[in-house]
């Protein structure tokens, strides 16, 4: 499994206390177009596949805590 960068590690951090994607944006000062590249980017090393019954972003919180 492909390791994550610094800020692949700061978005869902922000994103496990709640915040949007325009929060994260606003915490670290980035595009929303750059905050939704780096949670693709996780989504892709993680290997959370998009399907309907799940939601990927709670995916990617729970690898993220479980680390």
């Amino acid at each position: 499994m492909a390791c994550l960068t610094a800020r692949e590690h700061d978005v869902p951090a922000l994103v496990a206390e709640g915040h949007t994607n325009a929060g994260v944006v606003a915490r670290l000062h980035l595009a929303e177009r750059t905050v939704e590249t780096h949670m693709r980017g996780i989504f892709q090393k993680r290997g959370i596949a998009d399907d309907a019954d799940r939601h990927r972003r709670v995916l990617a919180v729970l690898a993220y805590m479980s680390r």
